[in-house]
């Protein structure tokens, strides 16, 4: 059996990934306790330091053959990074032992402005790994058990790229809702042009009647409201400020 963990940034790209593989790769999602126990001992520790369950595809390419996908959502960059120590140092004979029963393989799904690939080679050599040059980082342990470690790069380059996984998500919105981008076009012809990342969020808005986008929130507290004299708040914000002054009261 092949097994996959990928290693994910946070709560976007589980999303991603796990939508990738159920629709291009007829996944299914299964619970955890389905993975070989080995494999089922190694990542527990890992879901237990993230406090997060991992979720786990699993997927058949055949009647007779099925191979399993295991997504852990790290939380975050640093995160991500202490996983990786966590698996290669203090589970490193639980990985031996999984590496020599199955075709286990990691990769880590990163964004492009966070370097991955000179990151992660970093972080194995700090390590004591020595690690192969190419597209695949592959490290050896004592014993001759090797692991590869798949460095997935997202984000854009250039104009309007952020090098976040929101510029390829941009792309597949506007694709699949043409008619947003008429929306986009016409708020930079009176403010400024927009980075991927800026249409994104505005496509996800105006298709959500509700959207929980907690950073949107965040930015208008930040670069609005904060900026913002006590007359304009009181004029703009005029029914909030006078039900809150009844709550005060």
């Amino acid at each position: 059996m092949k097994a996959l963990i990928l290693l994910v940034e946070g709560l976007v790209e589980e999303i991603v990934y796990s939508s990738i593989l159920e629709k291009l790769y007829g996944g299914k999602q299964v619970t955890c306790e389905n993975m070989p126990r080995p494999l089922r001992e190694l990542i527990t520790p890992i879901t237990t330091y993230i406090e997060e369950r991992a979720k786990c595809y699993t997927l058949c390419y055949t009647l007779e053959r099925g191979d399993l996908i295991t997504i852990v959502d790290c939380k975050g960059y640093e995160n991500l990074k202490n996983t990786i120590r966590l698996l290669l140092d203090k589970q490193k004979d639980l990985l031996i032992k999984v590496l020599k029963q199955l075709d286990l393989r990691i990769a880590i799904a990163a964004d492009r402005d966070k370097k991955p690939a000179e990151s992660i080679r970093g972080l194995l050599s700090s390590m004591g790994f020595q690690v192969t040059e190419g597209d695949v980082l592959t490290i050896e342990f004592s014993g001759g058990a090797k692991l590869a470690i798949h460095i997935v790069e997202q984000g854009g380059e250039g104009g309007t790229a952020t090098g976040e996984v929101e510029d390829e998500l941009r792309k597949l919105v506007e694709a699949v809702k043409p008619e947003l981008q008429h929306i986009a076009e016409k708020i930079e012809e009176i403010y400024k042009p927009l980075t991927d990342k800026q249409k994104l969020l505005i496509y996800l808005a105006l298709l959500e009647r509700e959207p929980k986008i907690r950073e949107l929130y965040e930015i208008l507290r930040r670069e609005v409201i904060a900026t913002a004299s006590r007359d304009t708040i009181e004029q703009n914000l005029e029914s909030l400020v006078k039900n809150l002054e009844k709550a005060l009261k």
